[in-house]
């Protein structure tokens, strides 16, 4: 089975950011450095409450948290991907399985597992069908243009990727997604709740409290 992964690889930027959030009035932040603590910052109180502050006015006021970048390993359904690719503002794209050398090898077979659980089986045999088709066509499936095979892509395809996204992107993501109907979208919205300072630094609010759309 192809399984739905978003994955924390990293988190970095609290300290700088909140040293950040501290200079518009110049004032002394109160956190500090801890390796035992979640994202290596111990959150000062004082620091905890401005941000809190800070984000409960807007993402013009919570800027500090564009400085906050979370890395991930990804592993979604294209249909999620053209979904997840609207939330482009604080997202460093980084790398992806390149759909080319997935499907357009000689050798690889289009198996179950390259698709999401829930794809019929019937699109994947229509789907390895049209390769075929195409192979005869084009002589081999190495010639097979990659903009002809990407068309006949079933949006169950599954591809990996790593980015990163800024708290700020992944509060937009959280917000507007949390209670989607997709099940991909909850796998994504449970694995921002588990980053680090997730209420205070990323949501500024208690969990319970938070207003969805």
């Amino acid at each position: 089975m192809n399984e739905l992964k978003f994955d924390m690889l990293e988190v970095a930027g609290i300290h700088p950011s909140l040293k950040g959030m501290r200079s518009p009035t110049k004032s002394k932040k109160d956190s500090v450095y801890d390796s035992l603590s979640p994202g290596g910052v111990s959150l000062g109180e004082k620091d905890e409450k401005l941000a809190m502050n800070l984000i409960s006015k807007g993402n013009v006021h919570g800027k500090f948290q564009r400085g906050i970048i979370a890395w991930f390993e990804i592993n979604m359904p294209r249909y999620i991907w053209s979904e997840l690719d609207t939330y482009v503002v604080g997202v460093s794209p980084t790398s992806s399985e390149s759909t080319m050398y997935t499907l357009l090898k000689e050798c690889a077979e289009i198996t179950p597992d390259m698709f999401v659980e829930t794809t019929p089986e019937m699109v994947i045999r229509n789907f390895a069908g049209h390769v075929k088709i195409l192979e005869e066509m084009y002589d081999g499936r190495k010639n097979i243009p990659i903009h002809v095979i990407k068309a006949c892509l079933p949006e169950g395809f599954m591809q990996k990727r790593i980015k990163a996204y800024s708290y700020q992107a992944l509060k937009g993501i959280y917000h507007y997604r949390k209670n989607h109907r997709l099940p991909e979208w909850q796998v994504i919205c449970d694995a921002i709740e588990q980053l680090p300072h997730f209420e205070e630094l990323l949501i500024g609010c208690k969990k319970e409290n938070f207003v969805f759309d």
